[in-house]
């Protein structure tokens, strides 16, 4: 399993062009708990990285922001080992691991795959 400071290291790396942000930076821009045990949720300006500037292909899942209770965001946090995002926006969720992204898809409903995944 990559801990989350690994893996900005790892694409801070893989930048397009040499002026890339510090690690630092990058943590506290591209995630909402920036804590080294917090999760991968990503912040809007982390969306755009990851997905504009780096390019990383990703899934969307559709959600139903009811279901989006503070459990769930907590769940969501401790047991998604990859970035995700939350677009309330577009009411759905895009995922960075494909992996993750199918299981979201086959369980067919984020709550109960939540409920069926085991911590990271």
């Amino acid at each position: 399993m990559i801990s989350k400071r690994d893996l900005t290291e790892h694409l801070r790396l893989n930048w397009p062009n040499s002026k890339s942000p510090t690690l630092e930076q990058a943590l506290f821009d591209w995630y909402i708990n920036i804590r080294d045990s917090g999760g991968f949720r990503l912040t809007d300006e982390g969306f755009r990285v990851l997905s504009n500037t780096l390019e990383l292909e990703h899934w969307k899942l559709p959600i139903d922001l009811k279901a989006i209770t503070k459990r769930v965001l907590l769940d969501m946090d401790r047991k998604i080992a990859f970035p995700f995002y939350l677009d309330k926006r577009g009411k759905q969720i895009i995922f960075f691991s494909s992996r993750e992204a199918m299981m979201a898809t086959m369980y067919g409903d984020l709550t109960a795959w939540l409920n069926g995944s085991v911590v990271r």
